[in-house]
């Protein structure tokens, strides 16, 4: 329980929301016990490093309570980000 609630989320956030999700379900099959989406949701929130990425994410908490919508939110922000990082500004 101490490595899910201490997990590492720097580098890439999907990458490390798989990673913590695998520890998760490594976690449930060995206690037995399934971790309500507002922990995993709150762990995650409290974990993440991208201040960007984070305040959105914490601003639209109350709609993203469930952790598949939370999931999605995430990977489509992350998506977004790299489109307009990506994108070339002509000048």
């Amino acid at each position: 329980m101490l490595g899910i609630l201490n997990f590492d989320f720097t580098s890439d956030v999907i990458t490390r929301l798989d990673a913590f999700e695998r520890e998760l379900s490594l976690y449930e099959q060995a206690c037995g016990e399934i971790l309500s989406d507002g922990i995993r949701v709150g762990v995650v929130l409290q974990r993440i490093d991208e201040s960007a990425l984070k305040q959105h994410l914490l601003l639209n908490s109350e709609r993203l309570s469930k952790r598949l919508d939370f999931r999605a939110e995430v990977i489509n922000i992350r998506r977004a980000q790299q489109v307009v990082s990506n994108a070339a500004s002509p000048m």
